[in-house]
């Protein structure tokens, strides 16, 4: 891993916080916290949903770019995808207008706000893009990654897609969201924060990403703080909860996935740090190995892609749904047994 960016001599550049992380690993109350230490998020969040009734902390503009970017690269709107965005697709011809949207939005919105930041989901996956996007506006970008045991966000996925909540596929999103250029992101200022850990302290570990940061914590910020440690988390943002045994001995637990959520814990925890050579010594073996997983990603998407082609027409997909969980309720009771 290179080392990290010294960013401490372009006191000019704007602070950028950006909040990254696969989805259901609690980035959206991440961002709320990231709000909570004075960090302009704008004035057009994404409304709560059913999906996550307290909001989605997201701002719309940030979200219709990436859906734009998603298009451009034959992804889903929803992220469903494992594939790896290579870096020489990020040279196509027509991510040259969407690059130019990016830009004029953050000068037309932010060019004002320090500190700044915002969450749209795949930022992470298209971090080559929006490098370039922060380099052209003058950002100083530091990342947040919010993370969180993959057995529970594959419980938490299933609840939104049944599809993608299987063990098997969450598994293989979260390292395509997380693996390929989370390098990048660390050359930069980069806190870790694993969603346990934030729902049994938040003010600890809000304080925690403010030092690691170097972001000021005046009086009113802790007072911020404070409210959203007491009133906006609570028990109903925590459905499951998993220790290290679970994932030991869990069957269906993609083991690549489980040692890349181990050594970004360590970070989360402070067991290690971005600079340690055990860390770098066990990313880099993750992020080969993801890459090496490559063909096999693209095809796995082709083949989705193929189903969902084939699913059209109501006949169709009442019997996938029905051969779907007939699957779901036998490989339940395998773990199980």
């Amino acid at each position: 891993m290179n080392e990290r960016q010294d960013t401490s001599a372009a006191p000019s550049r704007q602070r950028l916080i950006v909040v990254v992380g696969a989805g259901r690993s609690g980035t959206s109350a991440l961002t709320r916290g990231i709000g909570a230490l004075g960090v302009e998020l704008g004035d057009r969040l994404k409304a709560g949903t059913k999906k996550n009734a307290k909001g989605f902390f997201e701002d719309q503009d940030f979200i219709d770019i990436n859906y734009r970017l998603r298009d451009a690269f034959g992804i889903k709107r929803s992220g469903a995808g494992v594939s790896i965005v290579p870096p020489e697709r990020f040279e196509q011809p027509d991510v040259r207008p969407i690059h130019d949207a990016a830009v004029s939005l953050i000068r037309e919105r932010f060019a004002h706000a320090d500190p700044w930041g915002f969450k749209a989901g795949g930022v992470l996956s298209f971090l080559p893009f929006w490098q370039r996007v922060f380099e052209a506006t003058g950002q100083q970008p530091h990342y947040v990654l919010a993370l969180r045991n993959p057995l529970s966000v594959a419980r938490s996925r299933s609840k939104v897609s049944l599809r993608r909540g299987i063990q098997e596929n969450s598994d293989l999103e979260f390292l395509a969201r997380v693996v390929p250029y989370f390098a990048r992101a660390a050359r930069h200022p980069l806190a870790v924060v694993d969603y346990d850990r934030l729902m049994l302290d938040a003010k600890g570990e809000l304080m925690r990403v403010a030092r690691e940061l170097s972001l000021p914590v005046t009086p009113k910020v802790e007072a911020g703080v404070d409210r959203y440690a007491g009133e906006f988390l609570s028990k109903d943002l925590r459905h499951h909860s998993f220790d290290a045994d679970d994932l030991r001995t869990h069957p269906r637990l993609n083991p690549l996935a489980r040692d890349a959520y181990l050594a970004l814990y360590r970070l989360a925890s402070g067991e290690a740090t971005l600079e340690s050579d055990a860390f770098k010594a066990e990313w880099a073996r993750i992020e080969r190995t993801h890459a090496d997983l490559a063909p096999v990603l693209r095809h796995i998407d082709s083949l989705e892609a193929e189903l969902r082609r084939q699913r059209k027409g109501v006949v169709g997909a009442l019997v996938v749904a029905r051969d779907y969980l007939r699957k779901r309720r036998r490989d339940d009771a395998g773990a199980a047994d």
